[in-house]
């Protein structure tokens, strides 16, 4: 079973760095190592996302939404930015403090769909989430 999801994220990434290869504006080996390791982080999240269903020691919640899927591919992400983030430190707009400006609109929009999707839910009178 393993293959056939190595197999598809396979297939997904040639794509991927075919395109990404011929893109490529400089045409030197750091940018073809860049795809490579591209590639590698992304069979690395497939097999991550499918690990649960794999192995059922990792299968925690009873649900047929994958949570321990989303969860390992989250912390996988995670992991790759702290390590890598040095690479791309000229376009790492990611930042713990928010400006002062913008704080009461983002709380606006945070509070609004989470009650907008909480009635959403109570409407439905039945979780999609079981």
């Amino acid at each position: 079973m393993i293959e056939r999801f190595l197999l598809e994220a396979f297939i997904q990434v040639v794509g991927l760095a075919l395109i990404a290869i011929l893109l490529v504006k400089t045409k030197a080996k750091e940018n073809y190592l860049r795809v490579l390791f591209f590639a590698l982080i992304f069979i690395v999240y497939q097999v991550a996302l499918v690990l649960p269903r794999l192995v059922s020691g990792l299968n925690f919640f009873e649900s047929n939404w994958n949570w321990e899927g989303k969860i390992f591919g989250i912390i996988l992400g995670v992991i790759c930015y702290f390590v890598f983030r040095n690479y791309f430190a000229e376009n790492d707009f990611f930042t713990f403090r928010q400006n002062p400006e913008n704080k009461k609109k983002t709380w606006i929009v945070a509070i609004s769909v989470i009650v907008s999707s909480a009635k959403a839910i109570s409407a439905r009178k039945r979780s999609p989430f079981n």
